[in-house]
């Protein structure tokens, strides 16, 4: 599995453990424990990031960086 995929899935583990915290019809609230949450405060964010990491490295571009070497010659240009 690679990192994106494990990314999406932790991140899918991580947001079924907060939706298992409230049962349905009641107002208890619980600190989730587990998977992700004994590493950072905030699994669900770092699982993301590391899916959209995992994804600049594959493609090696971020957005906006590569907008001028791909527009074909004269497109855009103003002129004279």
């Amino acid at each position: 599995m690679g990192k994106p995929q494990f990314g999406q899935v932790s991140n899918l583990i991580t947001h079924l453990n907060l939706r298992s915290l409230r049962p349905a019809g009641t107002k208890t609230r619980q600190i989730p424990r587990g998977y992700g949450f004994n590493l950072v405060s905030c699994p669900n964010y770092f699982f993301e990031s590391i899916v959209w990491v995992a994804f600049t490295a594959l493609t090696q571009d971020y957005a906006g960086k590569s907008r001028g070497r791909r527009r074909p010659a004269g497109v855009g240009a103003t002129p004279p």
